[in-house]
């Protein structure tokens, strides 16, 4: 009985969709089939060849949907269980050595091979071999194939003499076929095994051999020659032959130029690796390759391949670009940090260190300027479907649920399925396709300015003719006249003796623009930073290099912008070890919220004044001496210094920045701030690239709101819940409506009327002021955790300890704050539709509409404390709020105590709307605090990110 049409059909849709041409995808391609091989089952005799076919179809959607089966009481992959069928059938069809018989074998093996499980792909690549051996003799290329996946295999698992034994045999194949494209693999393999095992002499000559072979198969330059180029460099470095190291990596690149242009991620990883092997011997040539390198991700970066990444893809690039502006920063600052000559040069290292700043945002924006129509249209949709998808989770099903009819409670409504999925992602599809196609402006992602070509002569003027203009530079004429310095600010008033305007180190200057008709730098350089920094104003940029066993190091520009400096700050155990028992002093033992601890596990019970006094001596004081005469730091922190308010440390008595510091309690145990006003920001970008990105907006439109005191145990029907993990605060209500009184026309959302609805209808705020519970789980001590869980499971509320525990895996609600029916969600009860989860988390920050808003504060606890090492940079609600379009985000750094943190937020107001500056507003409210007598755990907390400036006068609303 032949095949039908409809057969034909069906199969035609499996290949579309295992092809990704067509839905439903290759996931729902297993599907389909099935229903293909049940169709040969029903209506084809017993052990038609068309079942075996039906059935590897079956064996590769299996394999695309990584499906596990119980066969026989193990757990197996379906695609071995349907290629074992598979084989059976052609078996008995063709007999067991034939031709499909031995593909079938090949088929099942590189499945195998392909999840990465080398040890159970070497039975049926040995039964593969005995049956070509037996079809066509045991010397034929297609064995010597063969063997050669079995040796890659074995060299995979460590097993090097099995290795060995099969390289050899297909080796020796290969010498009567010298040309196949197979003896390539077959020798850089073998070279590969070589090298593992020491024996370098071999190795390099099977290297040698696989040039050979590529220039006599394929002509003098070919692609495949790159590769075994760079492994001979390798080697030759290895063997202490420097010369030929180099020389052999640069061939590689030669090739690969060539073969690949100048935009692929391969070219900036041999530049890397030349610079690796050439660190210790030949700075200057590290140096100069490192330089390759960065330029080579660079041009990568400007072209649109970042666009084409998967997530995996993305945490991998971004590794390698990170990797890659580690080494170079180590390279230029390594002298100075060991204290030796040769430092290399600084204003180099500041333009790479905010290139590497930046490279989360480059990877994951696509490269379109901030502000221009592509980028919006981009965000604009990502923030939709981050809004949704988040929305999906925290109503507590998948997709596959959903699918399947799962029934929820009331206030859990589904709000998407698979078919709502599907248009999301066709629609972002069909956005980035759009973007991919203008467009990309030039030189957007280099890190460094490309070498100067060589000058051509200029030809000789006709007689008679008018000399040419001369050509626009950068650079100051020296016969014109010099710019007048900027004027020095007015003396700075005694902190807290007036609310008046007036000038103060930390308010931004109108930005300088760059020279008429040059081209602005896609990245901004030190030149750019100086210019916007008054003569008491200084930056610091902490970088954290290297591993786990790396250490800190510190670029600062002076007061005045007479230098950069480079300090060493310690190896990194050190300083984050310092850092975490500072935090407990700080914070004090216990004080942990319901979702944090940042007790590091094994650690002592408790943080001393010693602990933060320790972590001052690290971090601030070797910074001491270049801070001299500056009266304002924008810093810039890395690592788990981004949790630390560092203005609350202690800085020891003795001569220091900022001559006639404040006087206050404690003379010799002055904090920092009594000393210098510090604000925060994500890289030198904020201040070197000119006019902030706020700068060419209008002012939000829409009124100022104010949350305060949500109804955390909304319910939608009688009755209320009590003692759950979000309790009263009583303070937050006189906060919200305080403040409110004090903004006319502003908004204020409390008790049940701050609900996450509403928060999704915000457009466009002058200032958003949010007083309420946060959390964050991030640095938490497990132990602390888990016994919180447990007392949850015990209050009598089953399915609480189920969202708790979600909250803790979920990392789109790892961070959040909570609204009106936080704890009723937490406790499967229903809060009503417009309450949803009762939590702003920061993938719903994404969603948020805040455009032109000039000022967030977030007077909660842990509002900004975030996951360091996430792929988008730091992941914490501060940093969501900066990513949504706000200028400045005032953040807190651990519990606050609720009436404390009531009069710090109205006295930071009252500077505030005097004309103080963002930034200085709250310094002097913190220094108030201070001088008044309060431990830093009342006022230390909060500190403030992005725009330190004024408020902007309200927009028409």
């Amino acid at each position: 009985m032949a095949v039908t049409e409809e057969y034909l059909r069906l199969c035609a849709r499996i290949d579309g969709a295992l092809g990704g041409a067509q839905e439903p995808g290759p996931a729902g391609a297993l599907g389909l089939a099935t229903e293909a091989v049940e169709w040969c089952r029903e209506r084809l005799p017993a052990g038609h060849p068309e079942l075996a076919k039906a059935l590897i179809r079956q064996a590769e959607a299996a394999f695309h949907a990584g499906t596990v089966v119980d066969a026989e009481g193990r757990a197996t992959w379906w695609f071995a269980v349907c290629m074992e069928e598979a084989l059976e059938v052609r078996r008995s069809v063709f007999g067991a050595v034939s031709e499909p018989v031995s593909a079938a074998w090949g088929i099942l093996a590189s499945y195998h091979v392909r999840k990465g499980e080398w040890a159970a792909a070497a039975a049926p690549l040995r039964e593969q071999i005995r049956v070509l051996e037996a079809l066509r003799g045991p010397g034929h290329r297609d064995v010597a194939v063969v063997v050669r996946q079995l040796a890659d295999m074995h060299r995979q698992l460590g097993e090097h003499d099995e290795a060995a034994t099969h390289y050899r045999r297909c080796l020796a194949i290969w010498e009567h076929h010298p040309l196949h494209q197979d003896a390539v693999l077959s020798w850089f393999g073998w070279g590969l095994l070589c090298e593992i095992r020491g024996d370098l002499v071999e190795a390099r000559e099977a290297f040698g051999r696989t040039a050979a072979i590529v220039r006599a198969h394929r002509g003098e330059a070919d692609l495949g020659l790159a590769l075994p180029f760079v492994q001979m460099g390798r080697i030759a470095m290895r063997q202490g032959e420097l010369d030929d190291g180099v020389r052999l990596y640069r061939d590689a690149l030669s090739v690969q130029r060539v073969f690949l242009g100048e935009e692929h991620p391969q070219i900036g990883s041999t530049w890397a690796e030349l610079s690796l092997a050439t660190a210790v011997g030949r700075p200057a040539e590290a140096l100069d390759a490192s330089r390759g390198a960065l330029r080579a991700d660079g041009r990568w970066l400007a072209s649109d391949a970042a666009a084409r990444l998967d997530a995996n893809g993305v945490r991998e690039r971004l590794s390698t670009l990170l990797g890659h502006a580690d080494h170079h920063l180590a390279l230029v600052l390594g002298p100075a940090l060991d204290g030796r000559p040769g430092a290399g040069p600084l204003e180099e290292a500041a333009a790479v260190a905010a290139w590497r700043r930046r490279l989360p945002g480059l990877l994951l924006d696509h490269h379109w300027p901030d502000g221009s129509p592509e980028h919006d249209e981009l965000v604009g949709h990502r923030r939709l479907i981050l809004a949704r998808q988040a929305t999906q989770r925290q109503h507590g099903a998948t997709v596959t649920n959903a699918d399947q009819g799962q029934t929820h409670k009331p206030g859990e409504a589904w709000i998407g399925n698979g078919m709502l999925m599907r248009e999301l992602r066709q629609e972002l599809a069909r956005t980035e396709a759009a973007l991919r196609n203008r467009r990309v402006p030039e030189s957007r992602a280099y890190a460094l300015p490309e070498p100067e070509p060589e000058p051509e002569p200029e030809p000789e003027p006709e007689r008679g003719a008018s000399p040419p203009p001369p050509s626009p530079s950068l650079e100051p004429d020296a016969s014109s006249p010099s710019p007048s310095p900027s004027p020095s600010p007015s003396p700075e008033p005694e902190p807290g003796a007036s609310l008046s305007s007036s000038p103060e180190p930390g308010v931004p200057r109108p930005r300088q623009p760059d020279a008429p008709g040059s081209t602005v730098p896609s990245f901004p350089q030190p030149d750019a930073l100086r210019r916007n920094l008054s003569p008491r104003e200084c930056f610091v940029e902490v970088l954290r290099l290297g591993g786990a066993q790396g250490r800190y190091a510190a670029l600062v520009v002076e007061p005045s912008g007479r230098r950069i400096a480079a300090v060493g700050l310690g190896p990194a155990p050190a300083v984050e070890a310092a850092a975490l028992e500072a935090r407990i002093a700080l914070e004090g033992i216990g004080r942990a919220t319901a979702f944090r601890d940042a007790r590091p596990p094994g650690g002592p019970p408790g943080g001393s004044p010693d602990a933060v006094r320790a972590l001052s001596r690290l971090v601030m004081d070797p910074l001491r001496p270049y801070l001299d005469g500056g009266r304002h730091v924008f810093m810039v922190l890395d690592g788990p210094l981004l949790h630390i308010p560092l203005g609350a440390l202690p800085a020891d008595p003795g001569p220091g920045p900022g001559q006639g510091s404040v006087p206050g309690p404690g003379r010799g145990q002055d904090p920092w701030l009594a000393r210098l006003s510090i604000s925060y920001l994500t890289g030198m970008d904020d201040l070197a690239r000119g006019p902030h990105p706020a700068d060419g907006q209008r002012p939000g439109t829409g009124p100022d709101v104010v949350v305060a005191a949500p109804d955390f145990d909304l319910v939608a029907g009688e009755s209320r819940g009590s003692g759950e993990l979000f309790g009263e605060l009583a303070g937050t209500a006189a906060e919200g409506r305080s403040i409110a009184e004090r903004l006319p026309g502003a908004v204020l959302l409390t008790g049940d009327r701050a609900l996450k609805a509403r928060m999704r209808e915000i457009r466009s705020p002058r200032i958003l002021h949010m007083a309420t519970h946060g959390y964050a789980f991030v640095d938490r001590y497990e132990p602390t955790v888990d016994a919180l869980a447990e007392a949850v499971r015990q209050r009598g509320h089953p399915f609480h300890a189920s969202r708790f525990d979600r909250l803790r895996s979920d990392p789109d609600m790892a961070s959040g704050m909570a609204l009106a029916g936080a704890n009723t969600w937490l406790r499967h009860d229903d809060p009503g539709v417009e309450a949803e989860t009762g939590l702003l988390t920061a993938a719903d920050v994404a969603g948020l509409d805040l455009t032109g808003t000039d000022l967030v504060v977030l007077s909660a606890c842990d509002t900004g404390v975030g996951a360091v090492g996430a792929t988008g940079g730091h992941a914490s609600l501060r940093a969501a709020f900066l990513r949504a379009g706000a200028r400045t985000v005032v953040a807190s750094l651990w519990k606050v105590p609720d009436d404390e943190t009531r009069r710090l937020m109205l006295r930071f107001y009252a500077y505030l709307l005097a004309g103080r500056g963002k930034a200085k507003a709250l310094h002097l409210a913190q220094l108030d605090a201070y001088r008044a007598g309060a431990a830093p755990l009342s006022w230390g907390a909060f500190v403030c990110y992005g725009d330190p400036g004024p408020l902007r006068p309200a927009g028409p609303g």
